[in-house]
């Protein structure tokens, strides 16, 4: 980072025309320093800005036919093949991760080749399995499983376990016995777990298949550690994966410090070195790892990022002291992935097939020539940065990048139908993107795939405020649910029930709340757009868990359970059963008492059964 530091305090950057003409205009210019920024190559591992790379892996989401399995563990030796039992890999990306307390573990996600895009049952059991083996049939597995694959004990067990949080499990053990894998709604598997009786015994306690962290097996007896491996086809999911996996470095104090003021040219000052190294905190395994050149991420197929710019706008760098005539002047800086682009659509018939988007699937840019070349052998995937709705002609720009194909110069992006137009919005306006709000639901599209609800929610009240939308109701509609994904998950995890559904008219209430405070931040009023307003359906306290567990039953379940319990009523039974409804139905009060005359464990089990549908005792 000295290097780097002393390296970059001799470099500026600028638009090329924009030093252009202050050279023309105002005649020749000493060579100044236009402010005191120092950055960092955004590729380094642990910079703030490299956190930004989730645009990059999040355009995986984009290729269908494929499904990802998730695995999470130590770092065995040999760890490199884990994509064992998962037959061929389309796209693989990992993180190593440093705990401080013992080796690191890695965060791998795999996307297998030839997925049909739907989610089957018999594929996941075949790969992932959250069940104690057999002793007698797989006494291996059944070894491994109860050494590495048990969690807890935890709860009543053990209230002092590392994973106990206000007295739950923080991850959620033990889980609920289940015949079936299934897929909620939200995307998460939940693995099958049956009551078969097998019990594993660890730290004092007994546990069944409740407490068992998923797994596969072939990857469990290859590498002998701990391996939770999961199974994710959602979208939502995923773009969730990708923000832990891209998180920034840890810290090991705060510091308040005093803010320094802005240049004279009202420009705040950046200085990434600094930030790399304030408050940084590495332990000496993360130390070894980086001596040593050893990967801390690393991503297949590779994503290659596509500048845009507008007409001589493309930056320039150069040192302190360089000779501006010669730095304006010089052709080889003109050159950018952009013109170049127009220069193979050119000179090449092959290339006038592909858009700039996917032109790095079928090419490979050389940085030292500034040039196109065939692509020879690999695959990459190509992304255009990203523009703000409120960048003008550049996010039109980018916008006909995205689907024009085959064009030579700028111009040819502005032509359409034979007729040139003066601007690229009116050639986005003359291809019939701007008729409607089709445009501006691209932008969304692209936005949802890596953007989280609170960055998607300040960039919707952007595009109600400057980007004249005609359907604002229907624009609402389309992306509620996008915006209040994480308010969802907020209350999951301030009760400690990440089960817990949330009312549909009660999550569109927070949302019209959240989206209320940002027009407010912005000078505005949610009252002047066309939203739906709150309706008075769930208005209860969030931060009650007792009237949120009542609410969050599973309805057609347990009236098809009560169908099927109410014929193995006996007759006693059955007179308790029609008063006590009797009672509910009419509104009357009542108190009722029941007695059994069972065994003590016996009845323990049924009082766990009852506790378990929200029925409490005092």
């Amino acid at each position: 980072m000295a290097a780097v530091n002393r390296r970059k305090r001799k470099l500026c950057v600028q638009f090329r025309r924009a030093r252009y003409e202050e050279h023309v205009v105002d005649g020749p210019l000493p060579t100044v320093w236009h402010g005191h920024s120092v950055y960092v190559c955004s590729e380094v591992t642990g910079i703030d800005r490299n956190k930004r790379k989730i645009r990059k892996v999040s355009i995986r989401l984009r290729r269908p036919g494929s499904e990802e399995v998730v695995v999470r563990g130590a770092l065995p030796k040999d760890w490199q093949g884990y994509s064992v039992g998962f037959a061929e890999s389309l796209k693989v990306m990992y993180t190593v991760e440093f705990q401080k307390r013992g080796l690191p573990h890695a965060h791998i996600l795999v996307w297998r080749r030839g997925g049909s895009g739907e989610i089957g049952v018999e594929n996941i059991n075949s790969l992932i399995s959250a069940e104690i083996p057999d002793a007698l049939l797989d006494p291996l597995g059944y070894a491994l499983v109860s050494e590495f694959m048990m969690h807890g004990p935890c709860g009543e067990m053990n209230d002092k376990c590392v994973c106990m949080k206000k007295g739950v499990c923080s991850k959620f053990f033990p889980k609920d016995f289940r015949d079936t894998t299934v897929v909620d709604d939200n995307g998460f598997v939940l693995y099958r777990r049956r009551d078969d009786g097998r019990r594993v015994y660890k730290n004092g306690h007994y546990l069944d298949n409740r407490h068992v962290v998923p797994y596969s097996m072939a990857m469990l007896k290859k590498f002998q550690g701990h391996i939770n491996v999961e199974w994710c086809n959602k979208t939502q999911v995923m773009k969730y994966l990708f923000k832990y996996v891209t998180k920034g470095a840890d810290y090991s104090k705060v510091m308040l410090e005093r803010l320094k003021k802005l240049t004279t040219t009202g420009c705040r000052t950046v200085d990434e070195v600094q930030e790399y190294l304030i408050c940084r905190y590495i332990c000496e395994y993360d130390a070894l790892w980086r001596i040593f050149g050893f990967e801390i991420h690393f991503k297949m197929p590779s994503v290659q990022r596509l500048t845009v710019h507008m007409p001589g706008m493309n930056n320039i760098c150069y040192r302190t002291g360089a000779d501006l005539t010669k730095i304006v002047g010089s052709d080889f800086l003109q050159k950018t992935m952009l013109t170049e682009w127009f220069v193979a659509n050119d000179l090449f018939e092959d290339a006038r097939s592909l858009t700039y988007y996917d032109f790095p699937s079928a090419w490979t840019w050389d940085a030292k020539s500034r040039s196109w070349h065939p692509r020879g052998r690999g695959e990459k995937i190509g992304r255009v940065y990203y523009v703000h709705p409120l960048s003008g002609e550049l996010y039109y720009l980018r916008m006909l990048l995205m689907i024009v194909k085959g064009a030579r110069p700028f111009e040819c992006l502005r032509t359409y139908a034979g007729h040139l137009y003066h601007t690229f919005k009116e050639a986005c306006a003359a291809r019939g993107l701007l008729g409607d709000d089709s445009e501006w639901y691209t932008t969304f599209d692209e936005a949802v795939v890596w953007g989280f609800g609170h960055r998607l929610r300040e960039l919707f009240v952007t595009m109600l405020m400057h980007c004249s939308i005609r359907d604002e109701l229907g624009f609402f509609e389309r992306y509620c649910s996008g915006m209040y994904d994480d308010i969802q998950h907020r209350l999951r995890r301030a009760l400690g029930n990440p089960n817990y559904v949330v009312p549909p008219e009660r999550l569109r209430n927070l949302l019209l709340d959240e989206l209320a405070d940002v027009f407010l931040k912005h000078g505005f009023d949610i009252i002047f757009f066309n939203l739906s307003s709150r309706s008075g359906e769930g208005e209860h306290s969030d931060d009650n868990r007792l009237i949120c567990d009542e609410l969050c039953y599973d309805e057609p379940a347990l009236a098809t359970q009560s169908l099927v319990m109410f014929d193995s009523l006996n007759e006693d039974q059955l007179v308790a059963y029609k008063t006590i409804v009797q009672c509910v139905q009419s509104g009357e009060p009542g108190f009722f008492l029941s007695l059994g005359t069972v065994v003590l464990e016996r009845l323990t089990y049924g009082v766990q059964s009852v506790l378990s549908l929200g029925v409490r005792g005092r």
